[in-house]
């Protein structure tokens, strides 16, 4: 995941919601009704044009590649639950729908379901520690995993599960409830890592913070805080 800084909801969106809060009414995401925030509706479509802009064209958890076309609005309090945040913009995301057709592996929004995780993708420390700082990935058979020093495998690190640090355990709970270990989406990483290792090797200091730097502000840079953490790595063996 990459830290996602929420800005401003369209105004479309605040002039839809608006009138429904003042009279103590929900507003309704998509549920057939006229009323509800439609995915036929132009308030529908700003958002998530909105959205895409804000997350970089990038799948809020798993760092693919997202368009209108196959991605769906990711309410992160799930709306059964917590029906009073159907349409509030701070809970709304772009995910992707790549695990969506018959027979695929699911991860992502779609095997979250209505699952609670730990809003990773906004997590910003004051000290300058972000999302992706939470995540490393392991360059042999492109799992992801939390970050741990002394824990390079998903195997490693799992086995010693009570000793892990209490952000550690969120991370590796998130990361089985969206099933961001998927085969189809690991081997994807894999094959893009290893095409990152062969590009950053050679790069001395000052072009690797460039490429961070690219990486961390670029449009549409799939798989982004995988090049992040691998450059990170080759910062502090110079």
């Amino acid at each position: 995941m990459l830290l996602i800084q929420k800005t401003f909801p369209p105004k479309s969106l605040i002039d839809f919601n608006h009138p429904l809060r003042t009279t103590r009414s929900n507003p309704l995401y998509d549920d057939g009704n006229p009323n509800s925030l439609n995915a036929t509706t132009a308030v529908f479509r700003e958002l998530k044009q909105k959205l895409e802009t804000e997350q970089r064209g990038l799948c809020c958890y798993c760092m693919q590649i997202v368009t209108d076309q196959n991605s769906i609005v990711e309410h992160f309090l799930p709306q059964k639950m917590f029906p009073e945040y159907q349409t509030d913009y701070y809970n709304l995301y772009l995910s992707c729908t790549y695990s969506s057709g018959k027979g695929k592996e699911k991860h992502c929004d779609i095997h979250k379901g209505n699952e609670l995780i730990a809003k990773l993708m906004s997590y910003q420390l004051v000290t300058g520690e972000k999302c992706q700082d939470l995540f490393q990935y392991d360059e042999n058979d492109g799992s992801i995993l939390p970050n741990d020093s002394k824990h390079r495998t998903l195997k490693a690190l799992t086995a010693d599960f009570i000793n892990l640090q209490p952000i550690q355990k969120e991370v590796l709970c998130a990361i089985a409830v969206l099933n961001l270990n998927a085969v189809e989406l690991k081997q994807k990483r894999l094959k893009y890592l290893k095409e990152k290792l062969d590009e950053i090797t050679p790069l001395n200091k000052i072009n690797l913070e460039k490429k961070k730097n690219l990486y961390e502000t670029a449009l549409g840079e799939k798989f982004a805080g995988v090049a992040i953490y691998f450059i990170n790595e080759r910062l502090k063996r110079l």
